[in-house]
């Protein structure tokens, strides 16, 4: 049992040691880091400029001395945002890069045991991975709700 545990805490420092030995390995992650950076990114300015609209609107029906609630309102719309949007992407950012992941998986199969797992074409490949993934998050979250 003890072994295993070890085996266990050792598995990511043999994961990084493999990634760094092997270059061909980066692109399945640097991808999906740039893809979920890219789409965090557009969700946090589209939301933050939508909700800095609202609270312009809002605040511009009241007195100039209730100014001041317009930006105590920017302040808790941008920490909420970046709370809200962490979240959602650290849920559903393993669903974007689902693709890249199964491909890695593959390659890294090839090279352990010398045989490649049963694929398809790349997009059947890929809408296989993003079902599975998807499939697994909605299952987390229907456990935590």
């Amino acid at each position: 049992m003890f072994q295993a545990l070890i085996a266990g805490v050792a598995y990511p420092f043999r994961a990084f040691r493999l990634i760094t030995g092997t270059p061909r390995m980066w692109r399945f992650v640097l991808v999906p880091i740039l893809v979920n950076v890219l789409v965090g990114a557009t969700l946090y300015a589209g939301l933050l400029l939508a909700g800095f609209r609202a609270i312009d609107g809002m605040v511009a029906t009241l007195p100039a001395w209730a100014a001041v609630f317009g930006v105590l309102l920017r302040v808790v719309l941008v920490v909420l945002l970046l709370i809200a949007t962490g979240f959602v992407l650290v849920r559903f950012g393993v669903v974007l890069g689902s693709p890249w992941y199964a491909r890695m998986s593959a390659q890294i199969e090839q090279m352990q045991h010398g045989t490649l797992p049963e694929t398809g074409s790349g997009l059947a490949m890929a809408l296989r991975a993003l079902g599975r993934a998807l499939g697994f998050e909605l299952k987390t979250l229907l456990l935590v709700l």
